[in-house]
This record gives C-alpha cells, sequence and structure tokens, in this order.
C-alpha cells in the first residue's frame, strides 16, 4: 500500500477543511474478520498532497499471517473536488496498470451513506475466489479508500463477507464522525 500524508498546503494559498482526515479512520475493532489471526496496527501516517487532496492520512493493520487492511482519507476543500478526484484516481486507476490482476467491479452488499462508491475484487478471479479488496467512496468532501490483501497468500485473506461487514463499520463511522463535525 502507499504511504499517504496530511496537511500539506502551499504558502499562498490555505484551504480550509471540515475535519481532520485522522479523526475519520477506523479502529481496530472495526475489522471483523475471524480467519487471518490478531491484528496489530501498524500506526496512522501521514504525508503530502496525494491524489490532489489538501489532507491525507492512512492507517494500516496486519496480522502474523500476512492478511492486511488498509484505510485512507483523502480530505478536499470541497465537494466538487472531491467529485473530480473520485472518477480520476480511483483504485481501479490506481492499481490498474501496477497490479498483476484487471480490477473486477464487484457489488457491495451492506448499506452505505457514501455519494458514490465502488467495490474492486484487485486479485484473484473476481468473485469468489477473490484475496484483495479495494471500495473507494465519496463522502462529501472526503475521499476514502478500505483495502484487505492477501499478500499473494490465497489460503489467508478477508472473506468478502468480512470485508462487507468491516466496511459496515467504516461507513457507520464515517457518517457519524462527520455528523458531529456539523
Amino acid at each position: 500500500m502507499a504511504a499517504f500524508g496530511l496537511l500539506a498546503m502551499g504558502c499562498a494559498e490555505k484551504v480550509k477543511i471540515d475535519v481532520r482526515p485522522e479523526s475519520l479512520l477506523m479502529k481496530v475493532d472495526d475489522i471483523q474478520d475471524e480467519s487471518c489471526g490478531p491484528w496489530e496496527s501498524e500506526g496512522v501516517r501521514h504525508g503530502d498532497k496525494k491524489r490532489g487532496a489538501v489532507a491525507t492520512s492512512l492507517i494500516r493493520w496486519e496480522t502474523p499471517d500476512g492478511c492486511e487492511v488498509g484505510m485512507s482519507v483523502f480530505s478536499y476543500g470541497d465537494t466538487g473536488d472531491a467529485k473530480s478526484a473520485f472518477k480520476k484516481q480511483g483504485p481501479r486507476q490506481w492499481w490498474g496498470d501496477i497490479w498483476p490482476y484487471d480490477p473486477v467491479k464487484v457489488e457491495v452488499t451492506v448499506p452505505v451513506a457514501a455519494d458514490a462508491h465502488e467495490l474492486l475484487c484487485i486479485g484473484g478471479s473476481g468473485e469468489p475466489g477473490c484475496f484483495n479488496w479495494a471500495y473507494w467512496a465519496r463522502y462529501g468532501s472526503h475521499l476514502v479508500e478500505l483495502e484487505s490483501f492477501g499478500l499473494d497468500r490465497q489460503d489467508r485473506y478477508v472473506s468478502k463477507e468480512a470485508f462487507m461487514r468491516t466496511l459496515g463499520n467504516m461507513d457507520s463511522r464515517m457518517v457519524t464522525m462527520l455528523k458531529q463535525s456539523q
């Protein structure tokens, strides 16, 4: 997974965001998987204007068995910039040229409050048999990427059902935190 960053603004222009991206990140208890083992956080990372965002944050967890879950939040100054980035900077574009598998669009099977979203299988042959997931969503002026990787271990990975439960928890957290910021 790529490292992402927090607050890197140009000197001439400061853009205000409604909520800091690190406050939107999931907690380890939001991961709903029983097959990979205990989850350990690698901590929150911040960096530069990844994908044209004003501020970004990333958190990643992994297990001793090689499973990974990561969440990135990209915050934009306004909804229009986020809409544009959602169309141009998603996982299909991001992973499409560098990943050994072709991204396959998959149906989201839990209710989500995102303004726009897409779920891709980015590892395996699509459903069933997918062992790497990427969810890309827009919540107002924030974009979220939630990913799960089996690290080329097709015997240990987060199932679609477990990823959907985790996605539902992440979506609920986004809604709650964004409502609190208003």
